[in-house]
This record gives structure tokens, C-alpha cells and sequence, in this order.
């Protein structure tokens, strides 16, 4: 052992003898113009610096209050609020919904609060978000067990359009239910920096085990007001019985 010791520390001795380059920039003292370099810069043939790396982390929040009214039939119909925080940081973010309902017939409580978090890859023309989050079991439903999904968004643009695809696998633990699947179609366009507009067609795999598969059609639009106020609103129409009929929403938020 002491041999291979000895034997280690003339190579590396000799290697550092050979080759010197002490502020670790990729050019050799004898050939360094701009010796001490700090490690960020990016340097030529001759050390010195060209350009600089630069780290930065944007981070911030949005906070919203939100209002929903949904219409499953003629004569059942439910109003619900609810409170969306998102906060970023570089690529990552986390996401936490929570909301509170009252139906037709008086009655109220607290929905699954949901908890999520996502990395994003962004291109010129291409982005693509992954992320994984659960439904907390915050509701009264008897037998109700907090659940898992995961899911995957792919956003292509195109100057002022973005056309995008998302997949979700929600994992239930509840009692007679199953896994559901989700995919949803969308293209954007943004009518003003400040504006934008979207039109989505999902469907979805019911989580009982003699459901039928959930399809519907939304329209979303979005507005900042001014670099930190921000609004947005949501149609949503269902194409099938089994479904929600109609759903309107509204959200006030908050960015910084």
C-alpha cells in the first residue's frame, strides 16, 4: 500500500511539474497573458477573459383567490372558491390549490388540497414540464385516501401560437376506484404581450370501474393588468353526460 501510495503522488507530482495552470483557466502559466482569472470567466488562447458565466436563479410567487361555479345537471349545481399559490425558482417549481365548496342543496365543506411540484426543460421553440403531486385527503368523504399523479407537458411554438400536449396518471387508493389516465389537447395564441387565449380538448378515463371515459372542451383566457395584478378565466363545457355540463371560473391574482 505505501508503494502504490509513493508511487501516486510521483505521477501526480510530476504531472503538476509538467503542466502548471494555477488559476485553472486551461491555459498554461507560460502561455497565460492574464494570470489569477476568476473561475466564472470564460477565456481565449491566451487566458484572458472573453465573457463571463453567469449564475442566476429567477424566483418568485403568484398568489390568487378564485371563485367556480359548475352546472352538472338542471337542477344540481355547486359553487366553489379557492386559494392557488405557485412559486418558482430557476427551473423547478411547486404549486398548492386548495378550495372549499357549496352546493345547491346547502351543503359545504373543504375539497383534496392539492400539493405538486415540477422541473421544466425551455427552448426556442420547444419546452417540455414534468412533475409528480398528490390529493390530500383534506375532504369529509368517508373512505376518502389521499391519491398520486404524475404528469408530462410538451408546449411547440410557433411566433405568436404554442400548441401543446399533457398526459396524467393519477394513481387512486380510494375504495372502488382505479387508475385514471388524462390527455389534453391545446393551442394558444397570445393576443397581446399581456394577453393570452387558449382552446383544450381533454379526456379522461373514469375512476370507477363501470365509468365511462369524461370528455370536454375549455377555453382560458389571461390578462396581467399591470407587472404584478393579473386575471384570468376559464369556460369549460362537457361533451358527454357523464360529465360536468358547464363550469365558469374567475381568479384574481398576484405576482412577485
Amino acid at each position: 500500500m505505501k508503494k502504490v501510495s509513493l508511487f501516486l503522488i510521483t505521477v501526480m507530482t510530476s504531472l503538476y511539474a509538467f503542466y502548471l495552470d494555477d488559476d485553472m483557466d486551461g491555459v498554461e502559466n507560460a502561455d497565460d497573458r492574464c494570470p489569477n482569472s476568476a473561475i466564472t470567466d470564460i477565456v481565449d488562447a491566451h487566458g484572458c477573459a472573453t465573457s463571463q458565466v453567469t449564475f442566476k436563479q429567477e424566483q418568485h410567487i403568484d398568489i390568487s383567490l378564485g371563485y367556480v361555479y359548475t352546472k352538472y345537471t338542471d337542477k344540481t349545481s355547486q359553487t366553489s372558491q379557492n386559494l392557488s399559490l405557485n412559486y418558482y425558482y430557476g427551473a423547478f417549481s411547486a404549486w398548492l390549490y386548495s378550495s372549499t365548496y357549496n352546493t345547491q342543496a346547502n351543503e359545504s365543506g373543504l375539497d383534496d388540497t392539492t400539493v405538486s411540484f415540477y422541473y421544466r426543460w425551455i427552448q426556442p421553440k420547444y419546452s417540455l414540464k414534468i412533475g409528480l403531486g398528490s390529493y390530500l385527503s383534506t375532504s369529509s368523504q368517508n373512505g376518502n385516501k389521499t391519491d398520486y399523479f404524475i404528469t408530462a407537458k410538451a408546449i411547440h411554438y410557433v411566433e405568436e401560437y404554442d400548441f401543446s400536449a399533457i398526459y396524467q396518471h393519477i394513481f387512486m387508493r380510494d375504495k372502488n376506484t382505479k387508475g385514471s389516465d388524462s390527455l389534453s389537447l391545446s393551442t394558444g395564441y397570445s393576443l397581446t404581450p399581456n394577453s393570452y387565449i387558449s382552446l383544450s380538448y381533454i379526456v379522461q378515463t373514469s375512476i370507477y370501474q363501470d365509468g365511462t371515459d369524461l370528455r370536454e372542451l375549455t377555453l382560458y383566457l389571461s390578462h396581467f393588468l399591470n407587472d404584478n395584478y393579473f386575471i384570468n378565466g376559464e369556460i369549460l363545457h362537457g361533451l358527454d353526460n357523464s360529465t360536468i355540463n358547464k363550469s365558469y371560473s374567475i381568479n384574481i391574482g398576484y405576482f412577485f
